[in-house]
């Protein structure tokens, strides 16, 4: 099998598709779309460090450190100091960053009924075994790729 170009550019138009289309400017929570999908990441991940959150992120860390303390100014989330290494730090969701990102997931699910409801049932199907499955693969490689 050839890996074009296409296959690239297929999880960010899927990802576009589910955030409903919106472009890196600010949304209607105030944040853009490269502090919503980071803001998710740390829901996913909450009480990892920058450095592993790093890892679920395609932003640097310079990059991810600035997008942090953007939503931390926004008291969206909150860093507390590790106990056992003092220059750690934990990245926790405040109670306004969970209520933004369960506004975000139900929004996120409604996308994905109303993209989803053209398609059989068949293609639905598909379409969940394609993503499990790349789940799954994408998994095995940060695991090999971390040790």
């Amino acid at each position: 099998m050839k890996i074009t170009e296409d296959y690239f550019s297929v999880l960010p138009r899927l990802i576009r598709m589910l955030m409903d289309g919106k472009t890196p400017q600010r949304n209607k929570n105030g944040i853009n779309l490269t502090q919503e999908k980071t803001i998710m990441m740390v829901s996913d991940h909450e009480g990892n460090t920058l450095s592993s959150l790093s890892r679920y992120s395609e932003l640097d860390k310079g990059a991810l450190s600035r997008v942090l303390k953007t939503l931390e100014k926004q008291s969206l989330i909150r860093q507390e100091r590790d106990t056992h290494d003092r220059r750690s730090f934990h990245i926790l969701l405040t109670e306004e960053g969970q209520v933004l990102t369960d506004d975000i997931r139900r929004k996120m699910s409604g996308n994905i009924s109303r993209m989803m409801a053209p398609l059989t049932t068949e293609q639905k199907e598909k379409m969940t075994r394609a993503l499990v499955d790349l789940l799954e693969i994408t998994e095995a490689l940060e695991s090999i790729h971390r040790t």
